[in-house]
């Protein structure tokens, strides 16, 4: 069966970005696989690597839950991959190890 025109692809727009990995749910959606919006949020941030961003700024780039984003965010800074710049509003930014060390 096949999948009806994207936004995109109706506008004429293309992404540059990767291919989202999805896991098949029942019904017509799909979600993406585990990781993958944390992945999503590094490729940003890595093609973007002296801006600072908030989860709903990246949220209206990607086009996924600006909750889920902050989430992503939160656990990444956890891990040393982004950094929290400021606190209100809360954006972020990848850190410069990250970008050296290959994480991002």
């Amino acid at each position: 069966m096949s999948e009806p025109p994207t936004r995109e692809a109706a506008s004429g727009h293309t992404r540059t970005e990767e291919p989202q990995p999805t896991v098949s749910q029942s019904g017509h959606r799909t979600r993406l696989a585990p990781g993958a919006l944390r992945q999503m949020v590094i490729g940003h941030l890595t093609a973007h690597p002296n801006e600072a961003f908030t989860a709903t700024r990246i949220s209206r780039i990607i086009e996924k839950s600006s909750g889920a984003i902050a989430n992503a965010l939160v656990t990444l800074t956890k891990q040393g991959i982004t950094e929290q710049v400021t606190e209100r509003p809360r954006t972020y930014r990848i850190t410069a190890a990250a970008t050296r060390s290959g994480q991002a």
